[in-house]
């Protein structure tokens, strides 16, 4: 599954970098880019034992 976006000012995007493959397309290096991260506190991540149904 792939998804692409389209941001605006504004705009913010949350994922769980322990299920995502990062790409981008080219972009302008004159636009500026901010970035900030955040790590959430809570319980550890269940990991899936492989008989879950496949994503359609």
């Amino acid at each position: 599954m792939t998804t692409q976006i389209s941001s605006a000012v504004g705009d913010i995007l949350v994922w769980d970098n322990r299920c995502t493959m990062h790409h981008h397309d080219p972009f302008d290096p004159a636009w500026r880019r901010v970035m900030h991260k955040t790590a959430c506190q809570g319980s550890r991540p269940v990991e899936m034992t492989g008989n879950a149904p496949p994503h359609p």
